[in-house]
């Protein structure tokens, strides 16, 4: 098809004015009335802007996920503009007007969101995503104008850069979600000043206009999930910096005006941090980690007219450990899960509970000290060398092991048996459970450690895990879990047998049921007690994990195996496409 230019002068204008057929189409005849010369900044007035999507040859970095009115898109590099539509590719070195009253939601491969509000100019400078070596970089630029920025941590990404630069600010994204408002004292000023552009056109980057001739820059950042970092300060959840007064506050509004003005949640307009109304937004006592991301919606109304939902996930964490005791022989004391998952964040503990009594495990949530408390310790022994070693990674959750070096002091003697297992992810909130319709398979991996009481022998344990989750039941179904050890298959535990759960409204379960065994090399042993729970990850359910634990406790005078043995570990896995 012909592609359409439209040119800003007045016998287009006149053509417009009197309904005569500039581009054919009723749509867009709409956009190009939207489309008068006050409406844009003044260096872009003499654009030729197409109707349709322009190829480019710089590397796609997203397309255009939404869009409520009319955004200008620029390459850069060519001087070549064209009226962005929903799903048109977005490149490397691209530049984004939003007109008045429109918003536009840019969704880029890595899962990094950014939502513009209206009359926003924001550049993409540098991109990259390179899946193999889990990196990523993302740099932008503001101008003018408001946006929020939803930056995915996602675990399987090792090494990330994300920055945002402004012509008073740069921020250093540590955090998952936060905002930016750009504004100029002096208005006129701001909207001759232009963004230029670096001449090879190989994506540099814009060199951002410098504040002078009577108009000054302001910028206004709000944190919501993590941290971020702007002009050598850090800013926690609820805080602003306001590089005009250099304030740094706390004030949740200044982000929730921002988010708000986009199209968010986070409602119509908010302070602008212009003074300090509040403390300092550190360690609480008891604060969530949560990650904020967008996802796209089978119906409904979304934010920027319908199938799109923003959701909260909060970051839970499981734990599995065996302890043995140290006397004339090594006992096998007890075995620790994680029956309830735990909610991580600044200065909370973690907990993991014995499937044998009523003792109990803490961390710290620095992951360097354990406490052991119960009936049958002396009170509340605790542990301080514990080395929490690299995790396993899918995209919302991570599993790893756990070395103890230490041991607790006292008569008699106790010690963790190496590895320990902890799982961690996040998870979605209930309404998003209760959303979830028909049966979804998941598969993946399960560890483990094996310990066999009085011969003090250890066993590494590593296998496969499946179950289906049936939604409109609210059940786990056909739950399994096997895992060896590969050096001498003998050794392992299975879960098998139609073992099963009730999914609770918060997405959390509890297997039961079916059959469960401890094998070592002539033996399947029933486990005097046992348990495993689990919970789902990822804004769209898309993972799975938890914790298990078995302990065989020989009884009687002639039990089928003389030793005692425990193991425990964690399970994890991803939906079956």
């Amino acid at each position: 098809m012909r592609r359409h230019v439209i040119r800003f002068s007045l016998v287009i204008l006149m053509a417009s004015l009197c309904g005569l057929p500039v581009l054919q189409g009723s749509g867009a005849a709409e956009r190009v009335a939207a489309l008068t010369p006050d409406a844009l900044p003044e260096d872009m007035r003499d654009l030729h802007i197409q109707e349709q999507y322009v190829p480019n040859a710089f590397k796609q970095a997203g397309v255009i996920h939404s869009l409520e009115g009319f955004v200008v898109v620029l390459h850069r590099s060519t001087r070549e503009a064209f009226l962005g539509t929903e799903g048109d590719p977005i490149h490397e070195n691209d530049e984004f007007y939003t007109l008045p009253d429109s918003r536009c939601r840019l969704r880029f491969t890595n899962e990094d969101v950014v939502s513009l509000a209206p009359e926003t100019r924001f550049s993409v400078d540098e991109y990259r995503s390179d899946e193999q070596k889990a990196e990523k970089t993302s740099f932008f630029s503001m101008l003018k104008g408001k946006a929020m920025f939803y930056a995915m941590r996602l675990f399987r990404t090792k090494k990330k850069n994300f920055q945002v630069k402004t012509p008073t600010a740069v921020m250093g994204v540590r955090g998952t979600k936060f905002g930016a408002h750009v504004y100029w004292i002096d208005e006129k000023q701001a909207r001759s000043r232009g963004v230029q552009v670096a001449d090879s056109g190989r994506g540099m980057g814009p060199l951002l206009a410098q504040a002078g001739g009577g108009g000054r820059s302001v910028t206004v950042v709000g944190c919501g999930d993590g941290s971020v970092g702007v002009n050598g300060t850090t800013l926690g959840p609820g805080q602003y910096y306001n590089s005009f007064t250099g304030t740094v506050g706390y004030d949740p509004s200044v982000l929730g005006g921002i988010e708000g003005a986009t199209g968010g949640s986070g409602g119509d307009e908010g302070g602008e941090g212009g003074g300090d109304t509040g403390g300092g937004g550190g360690d609480n006592g008891g604060m969530v980690e949560t990650l904020t991301t967008i996802i796209q919606t089978q119906g409904g109304e979304g934010a920027l007219g319908g199938g799109e939902q923003t959701v909260v996930l909060t970051k839970y964490g499981y734990f599995a450990a065996l302890l043995k005791r140290e006397e004339m022989s090594d006992f096998l004391e007890d075995v620790f899960i994680t029956k309830n998952p735990n909610a991580f964040g600044s200065g909370r503990q973690h907990k993991g509970e014995s499937i044998i009594d009523s003792d109990y495990l803490i961390w710290d949530g620095g992951y360097t000290k354990v406490t052991v408390a119960g009936s049958s310790y002396d009170p509340n022994t605790t542990l301080t060398t514990t080395v929490l070693s690299n995790g396993r990674g899918y995209d919302f959750l991570q599993y790893g092991q756990w070395e103890h070096s230490g041991f607790f002091t006292g008569s008699p003697t106790y010690r963790f048996v190496n590895y320990a297992w902890w799982l961690e992810g996040y998870a979605p909130p209930a309404d998003i459970i209760a959303q979830q319709k028909g049966s979804i398979s998941y598969s993946g991996e399960a560890y483990g450690t094996m310990y066999i009481g009085v011969l003090d022998a250890v066993h590494q344990l590593s296998g496969d895990f499946s179950a289906m989750a049936n939604f409109d039941s609210a059940s786990i179904q056909d739950f399994y879990l096997h895992a060896t050890d590969p050096v001498n298959p003998d050794f392992g535990a299975i879960i098998s047998g139609g073992a099963h759960g009730a999914i609770q409204p918060d997405g959390t379960f509890e297997i039961t049921g079916g059959d469960w065994h401890l094998h070592v090399p002539g033996h399947s042993l029933d486990p005097s007690s046992k348990g495993a729970h689990g919970r789902f990850f990822g804004p769209s359910v898309e993972e799975i994990g938890g914790d298990w634990g078995m302990v065989y406790e020989p009884i009687g005078t002639s039990p089928p195996y003389s030793y005692p043995v425990g193991a425990s570990g964690v399970w994890a896995g991803k939906k079956n496409k």
